[in-house]
């Protein structure tokens, strides 16, 4: 029986990136992802087995958000792409609260 790497899994991050990828592609195309892909699993070659996997992430999520945010209407897109722009802008608001916790206290200390 000859080896191969069934036995290995992608990462989280891997996953992610592999499906921001499909999802920026559906945004530059109209072409909905195919979910059942093992791209969609996170093995997309742009995401798999990449060494900077982390600063990716951070460019694909900004450049999907942007896009986002210029579309008119996303519920004409997949409910893949809906979910993943609801699930960020969520994300996004409970950072925004915990940096504003932080500030607070941060002048509570200064002032006292």
């Amino acid at each position: 029986m000859p080896c191969d790497s069934s036995h290995l899994s992608a990462s989280r991050l891997e996953v992610e990136c592999s499906r921001m990828h499909m999802l920026i592609d559906e945004m530059k195309t109209g072409k909905h992802p195919n979910v059942k892909s093992s791209a969609w699993d996170g093995y997309d070659r742009r995401a798999y087995n990449s060494y900077a996997i982390r600063e990716m992430a951070d460019r694909l999520t900004a450049e999907l958000c942007e896009m986002i945010q210029k579309d008119k209407d996303i519920t004409k897109r997949s409910l893949e792409l809906q979910v993943w722009a609801r699930d960020h802008r969520i994300a996004d608001e409970r950072r925004s609260k915990q940096a504003a916790k932080v500030g607070s206290r941060r002048k509570r200390r200064v002032s006292e």
